[in-house]
């Protein structure tokens, strides 16, 4: 198993906070595989197995297959280029994928978090915010 699909099939594996999920990451990384045995020894209950065994096969293609263009990239939360300060909050996410060049991670930034059913009024003035902060040179995030 490619250490990406572990990293993704962490991300689906819920009430296990950051940290801990990124130190079974590196174990089973470092073991080069699993069965539900190795996952139950390094802490996770039968939900939390469940839910890592069953990541969804198709999303995990899409992925591999989106990470297959120029300029797609997944920064994990170990990576050098791993935002410092996203890193010091409670519950930072695992993974981030990047569009474009991860090293502006570490340039001067700025996070838009939005909603999935936004409207068309909300998607009009966030492109506005979008565009206008990163003409004064601030990563959009």
């Amino acid at each position: 198993m490619l250490s990406t699909e572990i990293w993704l099939r962490m991300t689906g594996v819920r009430h296990l906070g950051a940290r801990r999920a990124w130190a079974i990451v590196r174990k089973l990384i470092d073991l080069n595989s699993f069965d539900n045995e190795i996952l139950r020894a390094l802490g996770l209950s039968d939900t939390q197995i469940a839910q890592f065994c069953a990541y969804d096969h198709k999303t995990l293609e899409e992925t591999l297959n989106w990470l297959s263009y120029p300029n797609h990239h997944i920064v994990t939360c170990e990576d050098a280029l791993y935002p410092f300060l996203l890193s010091n909050i409670r519950d930072f996410q695992l993974l981030l994928f990047v569009s474009g060049s991860p090293e502006l991670l570490a340039s001067p930034q700025i996070s838009i978090v939005g909603s999935r059913g936004s409207s068309a009024y909300g998607e009009r003035w966030g492109c506005f915010f979008a565009q206008e902060l990163a003409a004064n040179e601030l990563t959009v995030t």
